[in-house]
């Protein structure tokens, strides 16, 4: 009986320690829905973009090379301008 009492007062303690252990998780997860709720808003609104972004960077890969830089920015600039519309 005082083995069993023994590892039953063992149990009591492991047990208490994971306890602790997930309240420390537990508490720690609740920061990374915030930062992922957070993250999920900024991705939502990036999404909206993808079209035009990936439009006006395939279009500087291909016609933009040869000129200079403020041409090139001059283009960008009238590109993005007649996306939006």
């Amino acid at each position: 009986m005082e083995d069993k009492a023994k590892a039953l007062n063992e149990e009591v303690e492991e047990t208490g320690k994971k306890l602790v252990r997930a309240e420390k998780m537990i508490g720690g997860l609740a920061g990374e829905k915030e930062r992922w709720t957070r993250i999920v808003a900024e991705l939502t609104i990036q999404a909206e973009f993808v079209t035009g972004d990936s439009l006006v960077a395939s279009g500087a890969i291909s016609y933009n090379g040869g000129f200079t830089a403020v041409y090139r920015e001059a283009l960008e600039e009238e590109w993005r301008k007649n996306i939006k519309e």
